[in-house]
């Protein structure tokens, strides 16, 4: 889902759009129409009739359906880039040269809070701020948010499986993000087949930006994650966005600590032998300066809460690459505000021990349970063998 957005078309990308006095440059993937308001050229998935969305939307309105999407659309002498609720990438801007794009890095970095806009006759880039308000109303029992969660989940796999027909892949890692989602297509009858091989097709725009592009493509221990099948549409599901809303992140934990008045070392220390806690471990130290920094805000609880969901939000995963769907259902900040509606207690014990979707998977398929690596992040090869084997016996 790779753009730009300036005077000139850029020859790295791969197609061209004109808009207004502007020029789009795109990878592969994208589509353009026209809608109420004008030209539209998008890309990715809603959770929605995105076509008929966008047909009609007013691209001023910074209110849009969750998915993993990006339009960029004209409405009288302005030119809009619209995404979907939680971004996944961040904007860089070169006003000098007067370039927009998600690509190659800039001196200007915009968040997702942050949606961007071009004032034609003014010659000017806008910016224009948009949060999440989150008010904690009656506390929710465990059981409860599992249930709600698991099908919010299934609703997204089943709404995803019926409307978008690309051939879905994944690749086990054996962490409890992936096994859980296989678990999930299985239980909602959506076919799907299991990869264990990195394969990314070295199209005309991978060659030209494969620096900036692995980038935003992590490697995890032995395999690969992140593939690209070039110009053959392709969905990968994958476990992204799991750690973000389903709140197992280590900054977010700190706020909730603070606006709850709780000792962080407290509890790394009852939770030393739990899932996330060599990962939390790790980041105490890489994100030390993060840590003194929310330490010394003046945070009240729904100020806390608000920090939460703009630490969500800013934390990038890799997008969709070429015509290679990445897809999660994971993304979705429903799964959050559940999350937040539990007890205290509950919401630290989720976010060391991923207890919400350990019950969930215990309820689709408990045998796959026993093949989860025991600390996250714990890859190896034999654990990895050991996964896809249990995975051959359905």
């Amino acid at each position: 889902m790779y753009f730009e957005l300036s005077r000139h078309f850029n020859p790295n990308f791969s197609n061209f759009f004109p808009i207004k006095n502007l020029c789009i440059s795109t990878d592969l993937g994208w589509t353009e129409m026209q809608g109420k308001y004008g030209k539209i050229v998008f890309k990715g998935y809603a959770y929605v009739d995105l076509v008929a969305f966008l047909s009609t939307h007013d691209p001023s309105k910074t209110i849009t359906p969750r998915g993993s999407f990006t339009a960029i659309m004209e409405k009288d002498n302005f030119v809009y880039i619209v995404h979907d609720n939680s971004r996944q990438y961040p904007i860089f801007v070169d006003r000098n040269d007067f370039v927009i794009t998600n690509l190659t890095k800039h001196k200007e970095v915009k968040y997702p809070d942050v949606s961007v806009s071009v004032d034609i006759e003014a010659n000017t880039i806008i910016e224009n701020f948009t949060k999440i308000d989150f008010v904690k109303q009656d506390t929710i029992e465990l059981s409860q948010a599992t249930k709600i969660i698991q099908d919010k989940l299934s609703h997204d796999i089943k709404f995803f499986a019926s409307n978008y027909n690309d051939p879905i892949k994944i690749i086990p890692t054996g962490g409890i993000d992936s096994t859980l989602l296989i678990a999930l297509l299985k239980y909602n009858n959506v076919e799907f087949e299991v990869i264990d091989y990195e394969y990314k097709k070295w199209t005309y725009f991978y060659k030209q930006n494969r620096k900036e592009v692995d980038e935003n493509i992590p490697a995890k221990m032995f395999i690969k994650v992140a593939h690209s099948w070039g110009e053959k549409p392709t969905t990968l599901a994958n476990g992204w966005h799991a750690d973000q809303h389903m709140l197992r992140l280590y900054l977010p934990l700190i706020v909730f600590c603070k606006i709850k008045n709780l000792n962080i070392s407290d509890i790394m220390h009852q939770y030393r032998n739990s899932y996330t806690y060599p990962k939390f471990v790790q980041k105490e130290t890489e994100r030390q300066k993060e840590f003194d920094l929310i330490q010394n805000e003046n945070l009240d609880t729904t100020a806390g809460y608000n920090k939460i969901f703009e630490i969500i939000r800013a934390s990038f995963q890799p997008w969709t690459f070429e015509k290679t769907c990445y897809w999660s259902p994971y993304k979705n900040l429903e799964i959050t505000k559940t999350i937040l509606h539990m007890s205290d207690d509950a919401v630290i014990r989720n976010t060391m021990e991923a207890t919400v979707q350990k019950n969930i998977l215990a309820k689709v398929d408990p045998n796959l349970l026993d093949v989860i690596t025991p600390k996250k992040n714990e890859f190896s090869k034999s654990i990895y063998d050991r996964f896809t084997k249990t995975l051959t016996k359905y």
